[in-house]
């Protein structure tokens, strides 16, 4: 059940201005199927009940289970067929720290390469 890289995650909170970033993995929770779903989401929470951090995603192919009027469509093949519908790390501790300010003159510079009449 535990995966042989160990992942690393951090969480922006651009309100307050802090990063978030568990540590200490435990291991990981992943359902591949549409039926894995649900108990994967009850042991993260069990999980959080008992001090760990659950980090993780619920994939854009679970909504119809919130939504009843959404459509499902069939997973791409091609690309996200080796991803998990849910995936979520199970972590010992957090440690919250202020975000660093951005580098001036980062080579992530934007510039228009048109014009607005072009556009």
């Amino acid at each position: 059940m535990t995966s042989k890289l160990i992942p690393r995650v951090r969480f922006d909170n651009m309100r307050d201005r802090t990063a978030s970033v568990p540590s200490g993995f435990e291991g990981e929770l992943r359902a591949n199927t549409f039926d894995e779903v649900t108990s994967v989401m009850r042991r993260a929470e069990a999980a959080s009940r008992r001090g760990l951090w659950a980090a993780g995603y619920l994939s854009r192919e679970y909504e119809p289970a919130f939504d009843g009027g959404l459509v499902l469509r069939e997973r791409d093949p091609q690309w996200c067929s080796q991803l998990p519908l849910a995936w979520f790390g199970l972590f010992r501790d957090c440690v919250t720290t202020p975000l660093r300010p951005a580098r001036v003159g980062s080579s992530m510079d934007w510039f228009r390469s048109t014009s607005t009449q072009q556009h």
